[in-house]
């Protein structure tokens, strides 16, 4: 149970972006397949609902996945509204190479819901390693998570024992990786200082990692579109 809610917590970015609405999938063989993502599994699968019906693809025939969630209505003259359906342009679609290299763009991202009695705890966590990085430089810091190579994500987790995540994921490869975890508790500023410490502790380490070529394959693999 406890390495389920692991995989969940590290894959909510991943669902959020994707379950906002129409998504195209980019199958590795050229095939454009275009559903709303019912489900990620980084390690296995993704279901698509296509017109109604349910379709499971393997990650490792996955190449892309874009979101063409934003509707907006068409008011010319009199005649009345009809929704249509607009691609989400993203400025990386055709990127190639390590995601995580200095210099790509990052989105921070928290568990924010209104409904999530945890969102101001994420959000603490959050805004600190986003003011942290904008600080040190090393990625750009974006606002949207479809301009970003990759997400940077803090999760407070309090079913069983208290404990905050720090994880780094990205839709574009669905592969995703713990980099630090630590006890918290439901306080703003023991998160906004637990997450200074995942910085120091688990972002830098990564990034010294990254500027002097020592990341391991397996990150580089997870983590890069050829």
């Amino acid at each position: 149970m406890k390495k389920l809610l692991l995989v969940l917590f590290i894959l909510l970015p991943l669902l959020a972006s994707a379950q906002s609405g129409l998504s195209a999938v980019t199958l590795k063989n050229g095939t454009v397949l275009k559903g709303i993502i019912k489900q990620i599994d980084s390690t296995d699968a993704i279901t698509i609902d296509i017109a109604g019906i349910e379709t499971k693809i393997k990650m490792n025939d996955v190449q892309q996945i874009e979101p063409i969630d934003i509707t907006v209505p068409n008011t010319h003259g009199n005649k009345s509204v009809e929704i249509q359906k607009v691609a989400v342009s993203d400025p990386l679609k055709d990127y190639k190479g390590f995601l995580l290299a200095k210099g790509n763009s990052v989105y921070i991202y928290s568990a924010n819901s209104d409904e999530d009695p945890l969102a101001k705890y994420n959000t603490a966590g959050a805004n600190a390693i986003k003011a942290l990085l904008k600080a040190d430089g090393f990625w750009n810091v974006v606002d949207h998570i479809q301009q970003a190579h990759f997400t940077i994500n803090y999760i407070v987790d309090t079913s069983r024992s208290d404990y905050a995540y720090l994880s780094v994921s990205s839709w574009r490869t669905g592969k995703s990786i713990i980099i630090d975890k630590s006890g918290t508790n439901e306080s703003i500023d023991k998160n906004r200082e637990l997450a200074k410490k995942f910085y120091r502790k688990g972002i830098v380490p990564l990034q010294r990692k990254i500027e002097k070529g020592n990341i391991s394959k397996n990150i580089i693999t997870d983590f890069t579109i050829k």
